[in-house]
């Protein structure tokens, strides 16, 4: 039976995606655009990684016309303006992202914003100013403040990279919500191409979400604070199937 993956209440706070080389996660961008478009958020999509027009195609598939989106500012596109080797690069593109949130935020009827962002360690790539990039990432995190109504802030990252270990560690902790995708040990079948941790943090579910029961094939385990650990958790197994037009995910 299919599940989703996500609920428009996971669209809160810091949602961290992350993969590995042998099983890339861009597969959820749109899926996660496309969740937050029933959300009624404004998206602010932050184009590191792939170009406009692949999310046309790849949105298309699941019905959705990107441009009429964009004509309507559901969606507003973001891309790099400045170069990566000028001092300023960071500093620009949280200007962009700054002008791009204020416009979201004037959409009529919409609940919140949702920046996604959807390769954050692409853009870590392109620069080497340490200060710079964390502060990059703080006010990613602190839009909340200066947004209206409801806000998520969407990461993909890549965890090969071993000089990105410290900020991933950041954003971990930052997370409320974090999709792990991995490959299956066995190698991709017919049925299923690998699989998806979702993992809550406690201090994000309602308290009648984290006592009411859950279904056993959800495989939810609780897990205590130790020096180790992020905190108390809910985390969900589930496989998924990446289909020439769409995406299953089942337990």
């Amino acid at each position: 039976m299919d599940q989703p993956i996500l609920e428009a209440r996971d669209l809160e706070g810091v949602v961290l995606v992350r993969d590995k080389l042998d099983f890339s996660a861009a597969f959820l961008i749109p899926h996660l655009l496309q969740l937050a478009l029933a959300a009624n958020l404004r998206v602010v999509l932050l184009l590191v990684q792939d170009s406009l027009s692949h999310y046309q195609q790849a949105l298309r598939k699941l019905g959705i016309n990107l441009t009429n989106c964009i004509a309507s500012q559901q969606v507003i596109p973001v891309t790099i303006t400045s170069s990566p080797t000028s001092a300023d690069f960071l500093k620009i593109l949280v200007q962009q992202l700054a002008s791009a949130c204020t416009e979201a935020c004037q959409a009529l009827a919409a609940s919140g914003v949702c920046l996604l962002v959807d390769s954050i360690s692409a853009l870590a790539g392109l620069t080497d100013d340490v200060e710079q990039w964390q502060a990059f990432l703080h006010y990613c995190h602190s839009l909340k403040s200066v947004t209206q109504g409801q806000y998520a802030c969407v990461m993909i990252t890549h965890e090969d990279v071993e000089d990105d270990a410290h900020w991933i560690s950041w954003l971990r902790h930052s997370a409320q919500v974090e999709i792990e995708v991995q490959a299956l040990e066995s190698g991709a079948s017919q049925d299923v191409s690998g699989q998806v941790l979702v993992t809550r943090r406690e201090a994000y579910w309602p308290t009648s979400a984290v006592q009411s029961a859950k279904p056993p094939s959800h495989e939810l385990q609780g897990q205590r604070d130790n020096a180790d650990s992020i905190g108390l958790q809910e985390s969900r197994k589930l496989f998924c199937k990446l289909g020439p037009n769409d995406i299953r995910f089942f337990g």
